[in-house]
């Protein structure tokens, strides 16, 4: 934005300021890795990392879309961001399910 000459050049080639997304990816798949790994040296359910992941990535994904031009398929919503709500759903009901099994699990246990 400070160099005129490469402010002509955008000008004349028609480009648009757009947003470093591959940066911004990156930088929030190390903020869930920090996460997810925090939560896992808690007690858990087996699968509750799995589902965590999906559940932090659903949304971010669909932040990070709201940056990025692409088509739209379902309404407004591009399909990524369709699939981010996918993953939140998918990893809100996995969340349930694997805390289910492992109540299930613990007390099906012998004493």
């Amino acid at each position: 934005g400070n160099d005129p000459n490469l402010t002509a050049l955008a000008r004349d080639e028609r480009s648009n300021p757009v947003h470093p997304t591959q940066f911004y990816s990156t930088f929030n798949s190390l903020l869930i890795m920090g996460i997810l790994l925090t939560f896992l040296s808690l007690p858990h359910a087996p699968g509750r990392v799995f589902a965590l992941m999906l559940m932090l990535e659903g949304p971010t994904r669909f932040m990070l879309e709201m940056l990025r031009v692409e088509p739209p398929v379902l309404g407004p919503m591009s399909l990524s961001m369709v699939l981010g709500i996918v993953l939140l759903a998918a990893g809100g009901i996995l969340w349930v399910v694997f805390g289910f099994s492992e109540t299930r699990f613990a007390a099906a246990q012998p004493a």
